[in-house]
Formats: C-alpha cells, structure tokens, sequence
C-alpha cells in the first residue's frame, strides 16, 4: 500500500485536491471551481485518491462529496499526520486558499455553481 499512496501523493493537482480537502468536504464541481481544473482532470484525480484509501464519498442533496477517509486517518494515523503536516507547510497554493475563502465566505453550496455564475465570475478574478 505504501508504493501505491506514495504514487498517489506524487502529483500536485492530488495535493491540491487532499489540502482543499482538509477544510471540509467538497463536490466535484465544487473541487474543479475552486482549484480551477476540468471535470474530468478532477473526476480522474478523485479516483486515485480513493483507489488508495485516502478519501472516501458520501452522498447529501443528490450530490456526492468528498472527504479524507476516516478510516485512512484511523488506520493509518502516522501517514495522515505526515501528510497533514506537508500540505499545511506548504506556500504554494495561495490562489487556491483565496479562491476557496471567497466560495466559504458566500456561503455558497455545490447546488449554487450548477444553478449561478456569479461566484464563477468572482473566482476567475484570482487567475
């Protein structure tokens, strides 16, 4: 399983994804928005990441989302800690912290992006 996580964890854009996910958890529309990636880019990455275990899914309002596994950070608590402590580290994703700040402050939903461009246009500012 290490091969496999260490693999999944060599990719920026899964990163990105597990930092935005240690906020809270997200739909795919949500992620692809807020990191600025294309649905199937996004769709892809998800995919390795739960492939390894690391988040997991639920389903809320005809919507899935996604989140760290809680069975990964119990079973698996040294790598989450590891993990953690790298993403919380690093500089690199000030444009996604604004961008996802802007999204929590509107207090916006994963309904909101299918239905309203408003926050699409505000998040496009921080290209």
């Amino acid at each position: 399983m290490q091969t496999n996580l260490l693999k999944a964890l060599g990719d920026d854009t899964r990163l990105r994804i597990l930092r935005l996910l240690l906020i809270q958890p997200f739909c795919v529309t949500e992620i692809m928005h807020l990191l600025d990636l294309t649905q199937t880019n996004t769709s892809k990455q998800l995919g390795k990441l739960k492939k390894v275990g690391v988040i997991e899914t639920h389903r809320k309002d005809g919507f899935t989302y996604y989140l760290w596994s809680t069975r990964f950070q119990s079973e698996e608590m040294e790598w989450t800690k590891a993990i953690t402590k790298m993403l919380n580290a690093s500089p690199n994703f000030s444009v996604d912290r604004e961008r996802t700040q802007t999204y929590l402050d509107g207090n916006y939903s994963c309904k909101d992006l299918m239905v309203d461009d408003t926050l699409l246009r505000q998040l496009e500012e921080f290209k």
